[in-house]
């Protein structure tokens, strides 16, 4: 994350399968058009989060980016 780059998190359902996840971002290293997301997925069996997936977009990801 570029100095003053500001961290941004949302809650969404990305899987589809009733639980909320979350996905955070900060702005590329370079001119800060796009931003990078990471999502992670809630796991109820083990009450935790895991990664699903990073990518590299100019909008927020939709539901649909981590249907597996």
């Amino acid at each position: 994350m570029q100095p003053g780059g500001a961290r941004q998190s949302y809650i969404a359902d990305y899987n589809f399968d009733g639980y909320d996840d979350v996905a955070f971002s900060v702005a590329d290293a370079g001119m800060g058009v796009y931003r990078q997301f990471t999502i992670y997925l809630y796991n109820p069996d083990t009450n935790s989060f895991t990664c699903c997936q990073s990518l590299i977009t100019t909008q927020k990801p939709d539901a649909a980016a981590c249907v597996m």
